[in-house]
């Protein structure tokens, strides 16, 4: 009985240390959850309060503090998609590419559904050339999407990434809410094209003429698409088409004039331009570029050049009128007399459109280069100082006008330009050496001859290629009857610029001295291959020719020297008595 009673009384006690134990346990676990809760809470605090620090930072432009706030985020969350974006936007104005692409990538695989981290990893793709990526994830989104523009990088990503079915579809949609324009058309013409569609594409440049019947600018536009592409009959009756319902359209006739010239019709053309220059509905900034296009087919070393300053003669006689007081006019009837040589007649232009706009350093140089070719020497340095007050920190300008002041013999004045342009002179070695050479002839022509001999020196130091310190060098041996010391520095010279019109015609000159009249004849026919125009070679090559027994041929030359512009009246001479005559 005893026994019994003390098993029953060690069964409750180990009853009850057990019950104590799961009492321990459950308030033991009770208060774990609850400290887990708390931790939660507290680090969703701390986020939040950095998160908001961080885009405080941002804003007033502290990337560097933003960058830490927002990567210490991270470490309390690190697929928090908001964070991601905004980090992809920091390392993006840092210049870090790799994150910023690591960063835009979380965000969207965070949350794809947001829209804004779609087009941000799409235009990073875009920007790194991966166009399929960019494509699909336009695709993503696209279903919903309602602003055109994005619809349109979406084709641009579809026709970048071969996808061109998918982007006619894509432009087939844009096509219904803008309605049918050249953009669209012209695109979807050249996809088709490229599947081998033609009827397709063909059908798509139709439709832009059947939606506008009336629109003659449309026809003009499908008709330039064909001529790019060089079809040239197909451009040419769609503006027949035009001048059928409308021949007075001046677009349409400088259209045919393009087709005119792109197939060597140059009197077509130019028959084409003025019945489109008398139309008042060509603006006449367009035609002056027109014109502008056409003046360096004017230069006489220019096929069919003759033709060519006709008609653009023609055209400046319908659209010329001082009266308007359009600078640009002035400036491009003055290339034009330029590109002639005739520099009298660009210099009143230049000077017209000066008046108009003396703020032009193009145009004040273009009237000192006209001024300096007509030797007309006081006013280029009357000009080149009015010039130099408007620019002073124009070197040009004052080689040009210590130029003026050194063929007037005012050497002084000639001294100070040159000193003052070339120490403006950076990162030019050219022009350097021209100053550098200006500076020499002008001490040579004083009979300095050892400052002359220096300044050349440093010419060619500061550019070997200055081609004018190795012709004087040459000439001023051959005056000195220094044949062969001539000839060393001539071919010096030529070993640098092997195709200078000027020092192969020293070449020629000594070569001519020294009585090697075929070698003389060869070395100014080289000189003529580059500038076959040069009345002066000219001469020089017929000289030659005659006196190495090619008469017919030689007066033959001297009748196209003159042509030429040579004016010489030696030359006159020899040409009209047909025999040579040594020059005075």
């Amino acid at each position: 009985m005893i026994k019994n009673t003390k098993h029953t009384a060690l069964l409750i006690l180990k009853q009850s240390t057990i019950c104590a134990f799961m009492l321990l346990l459950a308030v033991g676990c009770n208060n774990s959850k609850k400290t887990e809760e708390v931790n939660i809470y507290t680090q969703r605090k701390i986020f939040k309060s950095e998160f908001h620090q961080a885009n405080s930072e941002k804003m007033i432009g502290h990337y560097e503090k933003a960058i830490v706030l927002f990567e210490h985020c991270l470490v309390l969350e690190p697929n928090n998609h908001a964070v991601h974006f905004a980090l992809a936007d920091l390392y993006q104005t840092q210049g870090n590419k790799d994150k910023t692409l690591h960063h835009a990538e979380s965000a969207y695989n965070n949350n794809k559904g947001n829209k804004w981290y779609a087009l941000r990893l799409a235009d990073l793709y875009f920007e790194r050339n991966e166009f399929a990526k960019t494509a699909d994830l336009y695709a993503e989104i696209i279903e919903e999407e309602k602003n055109v523009d994005v619809k349109f990088k979406y084709v641009d990503a579809l026709i970048r990434s071969n996808r061109y079915p998918q982007a006619i579809t894509m432009l087939d949609e844009i096509e219904v809410e803008t309605g049918v324009i050249p953009e669209l058309t012209f695109t979807k013409y050249d996809l088709y094209a490229e599947l081998g569609e033609n009827e397709k594409a063909e059908k798509e440049l139709q439709q832009l003429i059947d939606e506008n019947p009336q629109d003659s600018d449309y026809k003009i536009m499908v008709a330039e698409f064909y001529m790019q592409q060089n079809q040239y009959d197909k451009s040419k009756k769609i503006i027949q088409s035009i001048l059928v319902d409308n021949p007075n359209y001046g677009q349409a006739h400088i259209m045919m004039a393009d087709l005119d010239l792109r197939q060597d019709n140059v009197s077509g053309a130019f028959a084409n331009l003025k019945k489109g220059f008398l139309s008042d509905e060509v603006e006449l900034d367009r035609k002056l570029e027109i014109v502008r296009g056409l003046l360096p087919y004017t230069a006489k070393n220019e096929r069919d050049y003759k033709e060519m300053r006709a008609g653009v003669e023609e055209l400046f006689g319908v659209i010329y009128d001082p009266s308007l007081g359009n600078g640009k006019m002035h400036n491009y009837y003055g290339d034009y007399w330029t590109f002639q040589e005739n520099y009298a007649k660009a210099e009143e232009q230049y000077e017209m459109a000066i008046e108009i706009d003396p703020s032009s350093f193009n145009l004040w140089l273009r009237l000192l280069d006209a001024q300096s070719n007509l030797e007309d020497y006081k006013e280029l340095f009357t000009n080149g100082e009015k010039a130099a007050e408007l620019f002073p920190a124009q070197p040009i300008i004052y080689l040009l006008t210590g130029i003026g002041a050194k063929e007037l013999k005012d050497y002084e004045n000639a001294e100070e330009w040159f000193f003052l342009g070339k120490d403006l002179v950076v990162q030019d070695p050219q022009l350097r050496s021209e100053f550098l050479y200006q500076l020499g002839d002008m001490n040579y022509r004083q009979a300095n001859l050892d400052d002359g001999k220096f300044y050349f020196d440093q010419a060619l130091q500061a550019f070997p290629g200055n081609i004018n310190v190795y012709a004087d060098n040459a000439l001023r041996l051959l005056n000195n009857n220094q044949l062969d010391l001539a000839e060393k520095e001539i071919k010096s010279g030529i070993n640098i610029a092997p195709k200078s019109a000027k020092l192969l015609d020293v070449y020629g000159q000594i070569l001519f001295e020294k009585k090697e009249y075929k070698s003389a004849g060869e070395a100014f026919l080289q000189a003529l291959y580059e500038n076959f125009t040069d009345g002066q070679i000219l001469e020089h090559y017929a000289d030659a020719l005659f006196l190495d027994g090619e008469t017919e041929k030689a007066i033959e030359l001297w009748g196209e020297a003159i042509k030429f512009g040579n004016q010489s009246p030696i030359l006159k001479r020899k040409f009209e008595a047909k025999t040579y005559y040594k020059p005075e």
